[in-house]
């Protein structure tokens, strides 16, 4: 099976670079946070200690592998004993644009 993530994305999200999820509010206006993202397989995912609505699966050892590339080696992140469970999002990416070294020529 061939990767959906081009290697220039996998670089720039391991690299610690912030990501921007847009999501849609009710009326159709956009909602934008800045994000740490990560790679699990072929799907990028962000973790979020809030209510929100996402799935709930285990956020604070997700946060916590994250730190690691934002913050740096060795840091405890939630910086809390027994953090909330929290959320994961699961993005399954289908196409690549914008502006950086994955767009098409």
């Amino acid at each position: 099976m061939q990767s959906i993530l081009p290697d220039s994305v996998r670089a720039a999200v391991t690299g610690g670079r912030l990501a921007h999820l847009v999501t849609l509010n009710a009326d159709g206006s956009p909602q934008v946070t800045c994000v740490w993202v990560g790679i699990d397989g072929e799907e990028l995912v962000t973790a979020h200690l809030g209510a929100y609505q996402k799935v709930k699966n285990g956020a604070p050892e997700l946060l916590q592998e994250l730190a690691q590339v934002y913050i740096g080696p060795g840091v405890k992140f939630p910086p809390i004993d027994n953090p909330p469970p929290g959320y994961v999002l699961h993005i399954a990416p289908e196409r690549f644009s914008g502006h950086g070294p994955w767009a098409t020529a």
